[in-house]
């Protein structure tokens, strides 16, 4: 019965919600190793609840991130399901422009361990700020030899967010070549729930204050 309830999901949904949960699981790998690299000694005295509540900020933040770069391949693609799939190059851009923001925010979030481990504070934009070439920081971070694991352990993860993701996508592609035409009244309604879904998940929440600002989370 869940087969069947699922196939009856159109194929570019099942697609995002797929790298959506590719993401969270690459997410918190970093975030655990940003915990045990950067844990305080006195973490202990920590309630456990606590360190719970701080991962799932994080859970809301990827979440919120995710929506946000996936607004315009979500676009493109209810574009070409609403034009019965007469364009399906567009699929192409709106894969290749979501791997590449991904990738950015990945060494992003990599590159935050070793910089909170010298600094003490979470990298953002302030830090591209110290020199007038961006790198600066960057070179200063990984131009230490211990911190060089880290840019392994970047390409480890960007290898198999890639090598996944086009796994994925090849799916995608076959299911679209299959998929049968849904009639015009339910890709409106599939539209506007999954439209309201990614808006809910770009604020990180569904209360009315936001809390998506810096050092919220994990």
């Amino acid at each position: 019965m869940l087969n069947r309830v699922v196939q009856k999901i159109p194929a570019h949904i099942q697609f995002l919600f797929k790298l959506y949960a590719l993401n969270l699981i690459l997410f918190l790998c970093i975030r655990l190793i940003f915990y045990f690299v950067n844990k305080a000694s006195d973490v202990g005295g920590v309630a456990f609840s606590e360190k719970l509540m701080a991962f799932r900020m994080g859970l809301e933040f990827d979440t919120a991130v995710f929506c946000w770069i996936a607004f315009l391949p979500t676009l493109i693609f209810f574009i070409s399901h609403f034009s019965k799939h007469k364009f399906k190059n567009i699929y192409v851009f709106g894969f290749y422009s979501f791997l590449i923001l991904q990738l950015i925010y990945f060494f992003v979030c990599v590159a935050n361990i070793p910089y909170f481990s010298q600094f003490g504070n979470h990298l953002n934009k302030n830090a591209l700020l110290w020199s007038e070439n961006p790198g600066f920081v960057i070179g200063m971070i990984f131009g230490n030899f211990s911190y060089w694991g880290y840019l392994l352990l970047y390409i480890l993860i960007a290898v198999v967010f890639v090598k996944i993701s086009k796994r994925f996508y090849k799916t995608f592609k076959f299911q679209i070549q299959h998929e049968k035409k849904m009639k015009l009244v339910y890709s409106i309604i599939s539209f506007v729930v999954f439209a309201g879904v990614i808006t809910i998940g770009a604020r990180g929440r569904t209360s009315d204050r936001s809390g998506l600002h810096e050092g919220l989370s994990i």
